[in-house]
């Protein structure tokens, strides 16, 4: 194993084995791989927020800028989304200033802008 897709199919597999993914979860196997897993865990996420603090970089923006963002849906709707760009588990997301589709926090990208 030496990709995240590799261990996702590794925990799928192990799922079938053990009947449900909570066994397999629980089971002497996966704790014997779970420090390979970690380590693989651990790079991918490394490289998601590094691709993500250089985007930031990228277009000027920091943790408590504020920004906006509109979305343009079918038949010319649009609905403008503002929020403040804030760090939450090692990621840049958006505290949305109201609810968007039930959800309080959504995933920043270079389509933000800062108002």
């Amino acid at each position: 194993m030496k990709t995240i897709s590799e261990v996702n199919e590794y925990i799928q597999d192990g799922a079938k084995r053990h009947g449900s993914k909570n066994k397999f979860l629980s089971s002497k196997e996966y704790a014997d791989m779970y420090p390979i897993i970690e380590k693989i865990y651990n790079a991918e996420k490394i490289k998601e927020d590094s691709t993500a603090y250089a985007a930031m970089k990228e277009v000027g923006a920091a943790y408590g800028d504020r920004v906006t963002y509109t979305l343009f849906g079918m038949f010319f709707t649009t609905d403008t989304l503002t929020g403040t760009l804030v760090c939450r588990n090692g990621l840049p997301m958006v505290k949305l200033d109201s609810k968007f589709n039930g959800k309080r926090f959504t995933q920043w990208h270079k389509g933000w802008k800062k108002i």
